[in-house]
């Protein structure tokens, strides 16, 4: 008898979030305007750069909790952002270079559309970017009803959009923008986001996997098998399919949360070995199914980012337990090559 493609199949899944706080470029502590009323603001600061220049830059950065698009720009500029250009939260900022002008202000008018994590547009904001005669720059800004923005000044002649009052926003792990916060704000370290994952409970539990799989091609009738000899590589996993690994933002939050809250090592990976094969005809498919052993940490995931504060209920993290053997083991074969989406779980027939 000979052996046939003998499986190793990456349990594929991904992750969540913990504590990490990212330095927004260059930014001291805002300051606030004092002329905010009926959801229009704005707001000065910068000043004469030295020698007056043909333009002036006036970063804008977009710390609201809404994807802004830039629908259109117009006005007296040197250089400024594309319409359809999108700004995310908490990532980076847009450069504006406002023509400078000795004996008039001049000023580039921007107009966004508001995004929500869902994709909604749910609103708009029209940015006044404006550079005096004396090379001082001021944003003034206006918003769609109920849409909650401000702008301020933070510093080195840059300005940022965020929520005008502090804003919470509570979601389970399986709702569709769970995935997209944690994924823009906990994978990247290019945003000023920060991310907190607090666990609740540890408990043991365990995946359903198709563990091995192989083909036998027809030919000279001669009989083969799939094992499980070269092991099932099993992976972390989280509950909003985020991937996830050593060394980069989201396992470094993962593992440091779950080391301080229950002084437990988080396993990225881990290699599974168990005496199972099965006997594979010529023209047929062999296949091994089996439980996979893990860890499951539950708890909260809190992302931060500007004045809103998202928290992600019923936050899992499923780490493989290398202590615990594969289990429940189950074996078939069909004939053909089949079946080409090779499920996770054996079929009910």
């Amino acid at each position: 008898m000979k052996s046939i493609t003998r499986g190793k199949l990456a349990a594929s899944i991904a992750t969540a979030g913990i504590i990490i706080q990212l330095a927004a470029p260059a930014v001291a502590a805002p300051v606030l305007s004092s002329d905010l009323v009926q959801g229009s603001s704005s707001s000065s600061g910068g000043g004469l750069e030295g020698i007056p220049k043909s333009s002036l830059s006036i970063p804008l950065y977009n710390n609201s909790p809404y994807v802004m698009v830039l629908r259109s720009v117009s006005g007296d500029n040197a250089g400024v952002p594309q319409p359809g250009t999108i700004l995310d939260p908490g990532q980076g900022y847009q450069d504006f270079e406002v023509v400078f002008r000795a004996a008039k202000t001049t000023t580039v008018t921007a107009v966004y559309d508001l995004v929500d994590t869902t994709g909604i547009n749910r609103g708009s904001a029209t940015i006044k970017l404006s550079v005096n005669a004396m090379g001082a720059r001021s944003v003034s800004s206006s918003y769609s009803a109920g849409v909650g923005l401000q702008s301020n000044y933070v510093g080195n002649g840059a300005w940022e959009v965020e929520s005008s009052t502090h804003t919470e926003q509570t979601i389970d792990a399986t709702d569709a923008q769970a995935a997209t916060l944690v994924q823009r704000f906990c994978t990247s370290t290019n945003n000023s986001a920060s991310c907190a994952f607090k666990v609740n409970t540890k408990a043991p539990s365990t995946q359903e996997k198709l563990l091995a799989s192989g083909y036998m091609l027809p030919g000279d009738g001669e009989s083969g098998s799939v094992s499980l000899s070269s092991g099932y590589e099993s992976e972390v996993s989280v509950t909003t399919g985020t991937s996830v690994s050593a060394g980069l933002k989201l396992g470094d939050i993962l593992s440091a949360s779950i080391s301080e809250d229950h002084e437990s090592e988080l396993s990225f990976s881990e290699v599974f070995h168990a005496e199972q094969e099965v006997t594979v005809a010529p023209g047929d498919t062999g296949y091994i199914w089996g439980a996979v052993p893990m860890i499951t940490y539950t708890g909260a995931m809190t992302i931060n980012v500007g004045n809103t504060t998202w928290t992600i209920n019923n936050f899992a993290v499923n780490s493989p337990d290398i202590h615990t053997p594969l289990s429940r083991f189950t074996t078939t074969t069909y004939h053909g090559d089949y079946p080409i989406g090779r499920p996770d779980s054996p079929p009910a027939s």
